[in-house]
Parts: structure tokens; C-alpha cells; sequence
């Protein structure tokens, strides 16, 4: 889940509070201190890089890396 901000007057307005299923799907490898947001779904066999930061859905068979992660090469199956 994402909580932006303790500032109460915001979460009731512009910045509510967010609660959605990650999915990691079959083969995936998440390396060590990378983050996952709310919502997002990484792809079959996909590679995150350590540190990363994945704000948005990472295609199957992909690697990705980076704050925000970013796919930056194809795997061949």
C-alpha cells in the first residue's frame, strides 16, 4: 500500500491512501532492496535489478533497473 503523506487534510483529499494487489508472476527474480508499489504486475521470468523501484507494470521476460525502473533489455525465452 502507499500512504504519501501523515498530514490527515491530505489523505482525505488529493493524496488518499492506495491498496492494490502486486502480482509476481511464475519465474520472476526480485534481487535484494528492490521496491514494489501498489498495484503493479511483474512479468513471467522478468529480472528486477537490486535497488529498483518499480512504479509500473514490468513485461514478461524482461529486465528491468532503476529508480523508477525502466526495462532496459528483452530476454530471450
Amino acid at each position: 500500500h502507499s500512504n504519501p503523506t501523515a498530514n490527515l487534510l491530505l489523505k482525505q483529499g488529493k493524496y488518499p491512501r492506495k491498496t492494490a494487489q502486486v502480482i509476481i508472476k511464475s519465474g520472476a527474480v526480485l534481487n535484494p532492496g528492490c521496491i514494489i508499489t501498489a498495484g503493479v504486475t511483474i512479468g513471467e521470468n522478468s529480472m528486477i535489478s537490486v535497488g529498483s523501484v518499480v512504479t509500473q507494470d514490468i513485461p514478461d521476460h524482461c529486465v528491468a533497473i532503476g529508480n523508477p525502473a525502466r526495462v532496459i533489455k528483452k530476454i530471450d525465452e
